[in-house]
């Protein structure tokens, strides 16, 4: 009976353990994930800040964590990759306008991911401008009247 409540408590001990590791080894790869540097000196935090990579998921191969500036040379490359996949043209096709006395546009749009984020970003920068001018208006900040485009 002694015997079976020490390895109950040394299985329980250890079905702890291994969760609280897999716990950790998550919070790790999801740290990797987002781009999260655990440890970078100076000159690499600088090799960092001149090719753009903050932000950017980099793998650190160094001792204990840390990031290397070969890390950094291939997260570059990764970067460099991905920004010329999203230069690549897209085609996209909208319905037909029914025009009266002109000519009518063309039905397909060449883009590229980047011009399409930009627009994007452009959007939702316009959108948050007037949600924060409502809130004003309606804190009475703005006087008057204060038309909105809510789409």
């Amino acid at each position: 009976a002694r015997f079976l409540a020490t390895s109950r408590a040394s299985a329980a001990s250890l079905v702890m353990l291994l969760r609280r590791s897999e716990l950790l080894l998550r919070g790790a790869a999801s740290a990797r994930r987002r781009g999260v540097a655990h440890k970078a000196g100076p000159a690499v935090q600088r090799l960092i800040t001149q090719h753009g990579l903050h932000g950017a998921p980099i793998e650190a191969s160094g001792p204990r964590g840390t990031i290397t500036p070969a890390d950094v040379v291939a997260a570059s490359r990764i970067k460099a990759a991905e920004d010329e996949k999203a230069r690549t043209p897209v085609r996209v096709s909208v319905l037909p306008f029914e025009t009266y006395m002109c000519e009518a546009p063309s039905v397909e749009v060449t883009t590229n991911r980047t011009e399409m984020l930009a627009y994007y970003t452009q959007m939702y920068t316009m959108r948050r401008l007037e949600l924060g001018a409502d809130a004003l208006y309606k804190s009475k900040h703005i006087k008057g009247f204060c038309h909105l485009y809510d789409g």
